[in-house]
């Protein structure tokens, strides 16, 4: 074919649909890529939420543990064999307020990555919850106790509200402790599979002892 024979017109049509398509392409790859890049930084921002989460769950968690460890240990244990431990277990004064779990920026959970583990989560706050309110109650009750008996005077209904406390104590405290322990590993399992890289909380050597020594006597008590 004449190359003089092409119609200069669609000569210059077809430059300039192609500067415009060049255009549109640059507009659209431009697009694309912020797109791109704000759906990673929200993905990124999320992560990294869920991941701060679950970090400060598995902290509140074992702050939870620690500190029924601290009062069975310091309180509870030298009076477990005693007869009158309803009376000689003096109040236990060292219940600090603990760190909140934060459910609500757990709810991710419920999607597909382990749902039954938040509605654990917040059993195991409740149970805690139940031992700090079984403690106050009994230091009340222990409190009233001795200012009668400062007075020389006697009440069976308090030693029988101190008996049920006091025994309700020593069941409650354990079974929260091992499920407390049995949630926090679980949260781990989920922070090891589903966030790679992520540093776990872990419990001291003499606090999975303890809670050992929990478990065997649970066996042992079946």
């Amino acid at each position: 074919m004449n190359p003089e024979a092409i119609n200069p017109i669609w000569i210059n049509a077809f430059t300039q649909i192609f500067d415009i398509s060049k255009i549109f392409l640059g507009a659209f790859f431009g697009a694309f890529c912020a797109f791109e890049y704000e759906r990673r930084r929200k993905r990124d921002e999320e992560r990294s939420k869920q991941t701060v989460a679950l970090r400060d769950a598995q902290f509140a968690l074992a702050a939870r543990i620690n500190t029924l460890l601290v009062i069975h240990e310091q309180h509870l244990a030298p009076q477990t064999n005693k007869p009158d431990r309803w009376v000689e277990l003096h109040p236990v004064l060292n219940v600090t307020t603990t760190t909140v779990i934060p459910i609500p920026e757990l709810s991710f959970l419920l999607d597909d990555v382990d749902p039954n583990l938040l509605s654990e989560l917040v059993v195991a706050r409740n149970k805690f919850d139940t031992v700090c309110e079984i403690i106050a109650y009994r230091n009340e009750k222990h409190e009233e106790f001795q200012r009668l008996f400062e007075k020389g005077e006697l009440s069976k209904r308090l030693e029988v509200q101190l008996t049920d406390f006091t025994d309700a104590l020593y069941d409650q405290l354990p079974d929260a402790v091992l499920f407390l322990h049995s949630v926090h590993g679980k949260l781990e399992q989920v922070m090891l599979k589903h966030f790679k890289g992520i540093n776990v909380l872990r419990l001291g050597s003499k606090a999975e002892q303890m809670i050992k020594e929990f478990q065997q006597k649970t066996k042992a008590d079946v």
